[in-house]
């Protein structure tokens, strides 16, 4: 069996967020494709660095493990770049005189190492079996307001693909930002978009019903839910609808329409009649089941987001912004609703009505029209059989 080493300067199990989730999925891809995937995490998490817990390594089913350094040094970095709100140029430029020890080692008996994220780069050069890195967005976008970190951000991206073998693009969209200064980059990257595991997708029956009456949500009401992590576009996007619910409150509950928001996007609680924050939950397949809309408000960042691939998944029908879509293949009226900000609540009005038919034919053509960026699997199984890399399992 293969064995893949993907390096990570976060740990990414369990999942915490939409990036966590993409590198999560990529490595079970990696797994039911038939490979050893063992992850090398270069910090921990907050709590058990409070802790005071030592490096552990957890088998997280057969064939995927993931080993965490929790080396203080690294976590007070790392935690200094969240407070001052910096890209992770420390991984790169400590990367650049040292690697730990033991991970020295997993490189040397590794036949494909998988970097996640740019900032790694630095370690390509240890590397004697195949090199691929994954990319989640296109990183400079993110600091292009900060003057001069933008620049160096781009430089360093720049870098890591003249050393990888192979680049693993979320969307079309982000590879084209790359294109004029590497013109070669097109022959060398892929797209393997932030699909899911459709498993994971299949509901219980009774799952909507249960939900539903846990979140007080009356079976004539219409649920829209929106999902994020803490990053920023998710942030803006909470607040835009925060606003709306205040702004809408007697239109959305006249109705029948209730916008439900879960994740780490905002810790704030709300539970009023047309508007609900539930703050980090345990899973969200409850509340896929429980949802008639997915709602995605983004006008801003970079990448493809993973909530849109999990409302094909959860066969939702989608309510999006235009800049929402990027990366996918939609169609207004066929296989989506777009809206603009300011028209939002006149498309709540015009959706709501939407009989059980007409949703299911707009979701089975989004889902047609997007499988292979849905399905992470077989969009990194044809790349394998695409390959001449020589990974072929």
């Amino acid at each position: 069996m293969k064995k893949i080493l993907f390096v990570s300067s976060l740990q990414i199990f369990p999942p915490r967020s939409g990036g966590q989730l993409r590198s999560a999925n990529l490595c079970r891809a990696f797994v039911k494709l038939g490979y050893e995937v063992e992850v090398y995490s270069l910090t921990g998490r907050r709590e058990d660095y409070l802790a005071r817990k030592g490096s552990f390594a957890v088998n997280l089913q057969e064939g995927l493990r993931e080993f965490v350094n929790m080396n203080p040094f690294w976590g007070l970095l790392q935690m200094l770049s969240y407070r001052y709100d910096l890209p992770p140029l420390w991984v790169t430029w400590l990367l650049k005189i040292y690697t730990p020890r033991g991970l020295k080692q997993r490189i040397q008996n590794a036949d494909l190492v998988v970097l996640d994220f740019p900032f790694l780069y630095p370690l390509f050069a240890k590397v004697s079996g195949v090199k691929w890195l994954n990319t989640h967005n296109a990183e400079f976008e993110l600091w292009a307001n900060r003057q001069g970190i933008g620049s160096m951000v781009r430089e360093i991206e720049l870098n890591s693909f003249e050393s990888a073998e192979k680049i693993l693009f979320c969307s079309e969209r982000d590879q084209e930002k790359f294109l004029n200064d590497m013109p070669t980059l097109s022959q060398k990257s892929a797209i393997v978009s932030n699909g899911v595991e459709l498993e994971q997708f299949q509901f219980a029956k009774d799952l909507r019903e249960k939900t539903r009456k846990q979140l007080g949500i009356a079976s004539n009401q219409k649920m829209f839910l929106f999902t994020g992590s803490s990053y920023e576009p998710n942030q803006e996007a909470f607040q835009f609808l925060r606003n709306f619910a205040k702004e809408n409150q007697q239109a959305l509950t006249d109705g029948g329409a209730v916008i439900v928001v879960a994740g780490t996007v905002s810790q704030e609680l709300v539970n009023e009649t047309h508007f609900k924050v539930l703050g980090k939950v345990p899973e969200m397949s409850p509340y896929f089941a429980a949802a008639d809309f997915g709602l995605n408000p983004i006008v801003k960042g970079s990448g493809v987001n993973v909530k849109m691939i999990e409302f094909i998944a959860a066969r939702l029908p989608i309510l999006s912004t235009e800049f929402g879509l990027r990366g996918l293949e939609f169609v207004d009226q066929e296989s989506c609703f777009t809206f603009d900000r300011a028209d939002l609540l006149k498309t709540l009005a015009k959706v709501l009505p939407t009989s059980e038919s007409v949703k299911q034919k707009v979701t089975a053509k989004a889902f047609q029209d997007n499988e292979v960026r849905v399905d992470m699997t077989r969009a990194l199984g044809n790349l394998f059989n695409n390959s001449s890399l020589g990974m072929g399992s």
